[in-house]
């Protein structure tokens, strides 16, 4: 089962925010492999810093699937790096 098509990118299971919050996510696996960290540890606060922006951008809309599924992932992330996981912090 696809997550989108290009007739509807977006759908009840997926959205744009979702997808930059996995990749911010998972980018700081490649910052720990990475042989060049510090470019590494760019590129990942930048994933990082849209995913928030996407995600607080979102949240003025109805809620989906999609979302609050972005939101969970966002929390692991705050908590994986000891950060205050609250949703109100999206917003600041």
């Amino acid at each position: 089962m696809a997550l989108s098509s290009p007739n509807q990118p977006e759908t009840q299971y997926f959205s744009e925010p979702l997808l930059k919050v996995l990749l911010a996510h998972s980018a700081r696996f490649r910052v720990q492999d990475s042989d060049d960290r510090e470019a590494a540890n760019a590129v990942m606060i930048a994933l990082q810093q849209q995913a928030q922006h996407s995600l607080a951008m979102r949240l003025t809309n109805p809620s989906s699937i999609s979302i609050v599924q972005a939101l969970l992932q966002q929390s692991a992330r705050d908590f994986a790096f000891g950060n205050s996981s609250q949703g109100q912090s999206m917003l600041a």
